[in-house]
């Protein structure tokens, strides 16, 4: 061909990533590595008959290629965004392809016997979302929990199959998902952690919560500046046991028990063999492909089931017996957060007490709002434990306009500035007469 038709063909082909002159390097998509202006100039030679040197490959106009690969399900190994910027595609198309009218019966019955038939459906539901809308993150999040025997892992080794490795994560280690790095683990369709212990309000969980249903997040990623990255990972978490750190009102777990089977190792057997050699895996793929989720939205809130009532009670009980254990020893009409979060002996985080107030049998105070001031102050109290003071539900706190307008509370028959309400009313105090 003209050697103008062969530089145009090694346009639309090679990318440039960086450098200059005899320096200048490219990207080969179709072989997925990084060439010399030299193996380009040879390129364009071996398809015509006028030689073309590197200086005029170096003074022509070229596509770059960022820095910084991306990942895009079902779009080419190079795509351009919609500001016209290529990026290198860290998805890879999975090697299984979605069969026709799939029924995938092996799978379906795997997952009835293991957690029942409804409970089947809403996974089947959530994995064709993923695997339909993999960009359209929902706000859920998925955790499954069961015996030795029950084919946890075995949804993570379908998964793997049926959406292909790239885009696939598994966290074995939970310290990963604290790292400067952990933008990395939630940048593919699925993030699978095994046996990753939470606990309630840890930093951890609010690691969680905060990447579950976030497209972005700004991140210090390691050896890298702060910037923002996209974390389109969907959460499914695998253990032997219940979780224990949901919130009383969580919206963003789907919670569920995997039932055992016996001589699981044996159907175990039969099972692979199915999905890994008669054609299962294509079989799963098509029935997730071809799986109607038009009833489901992206914050739509997952079910509620049996073992997620469980674990809510599990999660939030024993804080709250906790706290009201140290408010009866204690036996005071008012306190203040760090009765309840300081020191060695701390019973919850200051966030979490928030929430539990009303469990607990508690009312926040905050004299400004009372007096209409903005810097109302209590006797023995600072300014600012003066904006967050804890009373006993059904204690009242009002300004004495007969004692120098002193800050007083009144619980029972009981009545106390607030100072002596702290340091010396009891609870039982407030029975007798004053």
């Amino acid at each position: 061909m003209p050697d103008y038709e062969a530089i145009s063909a090694a346009r639309r082909r090679f990318l440039i990533v960086g450098g200059a002159g005899q320096g200048m390097t490219f990207y080969d998509p179709l072989n997925d590595r990084i060439v010399t202006v030299h193996v380009v100039a040879q390129w364009i030679n071996e398809r015509t008959k006028s030689p073309v040197t590197w200086k005029r490959i170096a003074d022509g106009q070229w596509h770059a290629l960022m820095p910084t690969a991306a990942y895009r399900p079902n779009q080419p190994v190079v795509f351009r965004d919609d500001e016209g910027f290529n990026f290198r595609n860290i998805w890879v198309k999975p090697e299984v392809e979605p069969a026709v009218d799939a029924k995938a019966e092996p799978f379906v019955d795997f997952l009835i016997f293991a957690v029942g038939e409804e409970k089947a459906n809403y996974l089947i539901d959530w994995f064709a979302w993923q695997y339909q809308r993999p960009l359209d993150k929902p706000h859920t999040a998925l955790y499954i929990f069961g015996a030795q025997g029950s084919g946890k892992n075995t949804i993570h080794t379908t998964m793997e199959l049926v959406f292909g490795p790239s885009a696939v994560q598994m966290c074995a280690d939970p310290d990963k998902l604290k790292s400067m790095s952990a933008v990395d683990l939630w940048s593919r369709t699925l993030l699978f952690t095994d046996e990753c212990e939470v606990s309630i309000n840890s930093s951890l969980y609010h690691q969680i919560k905060s990447m579950t249903g976030k497209d972005y997040t700004d991140a210090d990623r390691k050896h890298q500046h702060f910037g923002r990255y996209h974390v389109p990972a969907n959460l499914i978490m695998l253990s032997n046991h219940p979780p224990a750190f949901l919130e009383k009102d969580d919206r963003r777990f789907y919670v569920v028990e995997m039932k055992p089977r016996e001589n699981f190792e044996q159907y175990f057997d039969g099972y692979y063999r199915w999905l890994r050699e008669e054609g299962g895996a294509s079989e799963v793929a098509g029935l997730l492909a071809q799986r109607d989720i038009s009833h489901m939205t992206l914050a739509g809130r997952p079910p509620m089931t049996p073992e997620k009532e469980r674990a809510l009670d599990l999660a939030t009980h024993q804080d709250i017996l906790d706290v009201q254990h140290r408010i009866q020893e204690l036996d005071q009409v008012v306190f203040l957060p760090e009765d309840f979060t300081k020191g060695s002996d701390a019973l919850v985080k200051p966030a979490r007490l928030q929430h539990i107030l009303d469990d607990v049998g508690l009312e926040a105070v905050d004299l400004n709002k009372i007096s209409g001031s903005s810097r109302s102050q209590a006797k023995g109290f600072t300014e600012a434990q003066s904006k967050r003071i804890l009373i006993l539900k059904g204690a009242e706190v009002f300004q004495d306009p007969g004692d120098h307008n002193a800050w007083k509370v009144k619980f029972g028959s009981g009545m106390w500035t607030l100072d002596d309400a702290r340091r010396h009313a009891t609870l039982s105090g407030a029975k007798r007469e004053f």
